[in-house]
């Protein structure tokens, strides 16, 4: 977990960084959700990694895009990183 006093310090960045660095050592690595909030310098650092394209979800009558699990489930990756958590729309099926 990359913590930060405020936004844009690095969070993000350094997690892509790490994220190159591990797919250098043959990790099968997915980012799940990114946000680079139009920083040039966040989505230059994404370019060569693989993004998992993001759902539409519906919520109490509001649609938003977000973290597309099923499809980074499906595709069993060996690490999935995922930039700003917010409160999950996505429901786990019981088991």
């Amino acid at each position: 977990m990359y913590l930060g006093f405020a936004a844009g310090v690095g969070k993000t960045y350094q997690m892509l960084a790490d994220a190159h660095e591990l797919v250098k050592r043959g990790v099968d690595v997915v980012i799940g959700y990114l946000e680079p909030h139009g920083r040039k310098d966040t989505i230059a650092q994404a370019q060569g990694l693989v993004l998992i394209p993001r759902c539409n979800m519906e919520y109490r009558g509001a649609f938003f895009e977000e973290m597309n699990m099923p499809a980074i489930l499906e595709r069993h990756p060996k690490c999935a990183w995922w930039m700003n958590c917010r409160t999950p729309t996505f429901r786990a099926p019981r088991i």
